[in-house]
């Protein structure tokens, strides 16, 4: 067991390794269906226009409109962002002895937040870990005898995976996982576990129950001089059946 988490652990620090470099925009990262303030300092402009917009799918759109001028800086409010992804603006104006027009980014993510390689190795970092913690507790649930501590490993073993599901959920709507269809298999997930949590409560009181029905009538079979193979058999029947009709 020790070998295969060392083996896992290895291979999730090669994937952080490998991430690939997010690359930084000019205006950073602006959230879908939100507005994206354009901007463009010219000291010597009299006018800048926001020429045109390329969209993450590639169609440019061709403005030609004039930015707003506050003293130096110009700016020009667009609101069109209903795709996620990278949008390039070209701007143009008349400086003095000096290229016209330039061309910024910006990019546009479901949580509005911009995705660095430090969140992004943090995140996946995080996700790994729990996946580890998450692999040995189940192996524990399956060795562990003792019935007090195969249901606290449950518990445990439900909460982490409650927990990975929301973290992949989150980092997905922040596009670090580069996948809506893997965003939404975690959600899914997510609650689905998480409208479990009440029937699993009821069942896990009824199993206490039975598990203490059990052991209490065992050590009574016992007491009375009943060897260990009919006292397991008829405490058993007793709590599978006689417990419950009152008998």
């Amino acid at each position: 067991m020790k070998k295969e988490v060392k083996k896992l652990f290895f291979i999730l620090m090669l994937g952080i390794l490998f991430i690939s470099l997010t690359s930084a925009y000019d205006l950073g990262a602006v959230k879908k269906d939100g507005c994206a303030d354009l901007y463009q300092h010219c000291s010597d402009c009299s006018f800048v226009n926001v020429t045109s917009i390329k969209y993450p799918n590639q169609t440019i759109i061709y403005l030609n409109i004039g930015m707003d001028k506050n003293g130096y800086d110009f700016t020009y409010n667009y609101c069109n962002n209903n795709q996620s992804g990278d949008y390039f603006y070209t701007v143009c104006g008349d400086p003095t002895n000096k290229d016209p027009c330039k061309t910024y980014s910006y990019v546009v993510t479901e949580s509005g937040v911009e995705i660095t390689q430090q969140r992004s190795s943090s995140s996946i970092a995080l996700l790994g870990i729990l996946f580890l913690l998450l692999l040995v507790s189940l192996y524990a649930l399956f060795t562990v005898e003792n019935y007090i501590g195969k249901f606290a490993l449950y518990w445990a073993s439900h909460l982490l995976f409650i927990l990975i599901a929301f973290i992949g959920w989150q980092i997905g709507v922040e596009g670090i996982l580069g996948g809506v269809a893997l965003t939404g298999v975690f959600r899914i997930i997510f609650w689905v576990l998480t409208v479990s949590v009440l029937p699993m409560i009821f069942l896990s009181i009824a199993w206490i129950v039975y598990i203490h029905t059990f052991n209490e009538h065992f050590e009574k079979l016992i007491d009375k001089g009943h060897d260990t193979e009919s006292a397991f058999r008829m405490a058993k029947k007793k709590s599978r059946g006689g417990w419950f009709n009152g008998k």
